[in-house]
């Protein structure tokens, strides 16, 4: 698992923040059929999520649930939407796009649990779970028998935040 600095991080966080909102969507196929690629979030903008997420203690995070975890990282790395649900994520939203083939920083959802992938190759994720936080594969028995899983990339802001997210916070080195 590729680990950079929390220097780099930020600096490559810093470096991706321009392209990512220059979005390019394009149509595949004809008619009805409208799908959208996504590749707004790209592969070092997502390993700086992925180590944002990584860099997280249990003592670091303030939330109820993996969903309000997943919203809390993605606002800590410079990419802040609006509060979702893991349900209303599995439905789909305009914030995240659904990929077939899921890249560091991507979330995966089942209804009912979310998670930040921090390697395709080896399955993994990292989420907020009933004995805290920590790395998973979603090639495990325990979460096959979830169901299946949907892979979300962030296309972009789903508008400005409308409330706060109770009890959801993350503190970071500076504090």
């Amino acid at each position: 698992m590729l680990r950079i600095g929390k220097t780099v991080a930020f600096l490559a966080l810093l470096g991706m923040a321009v392209p990512l909102f220059a979005q390019s969507s394009s149509r595949r196929g004809t008619g009805n059929s409208r799908l959208l690629q996504a590749h707004l979030l790209n592969r070092s903008l997502g390993e700086a999520i992925v180590e944002t997420a990584l860099n997280t203690h249990g003592w670091d995070y303030y939330g109820s649930d993996c969903s309000h975890f997943v919203n809390a990282i993605f606002e800590a790395a410079g990419l802040p939407f609006r509060y979702t649900n893991s349900l209303a994520l599995y439905q789909g939203t305009d914030t995240f796009r659904r990929v077939f083939r899921p890249q560091p920083g991507d979330l995966i959802v089942w209804r009912g649990h979310v998670g930040i992938v921090v390697d395709p190759q080896e399955h993994s994720f990292y989420s907020m779970l009933r004995s805290g936080l920590r790395l998973s594969s979603y090639d495990s028995p325990y979460w096959r028998a979830r169901g299946h899983a949907r892979f979300l990339r962030y296309a972009g802001s789903g508008g400005t935040k409308t409330r706060t997210t109770r009890m959801a916070r993350l503190r970071t080195e500076e504090q």
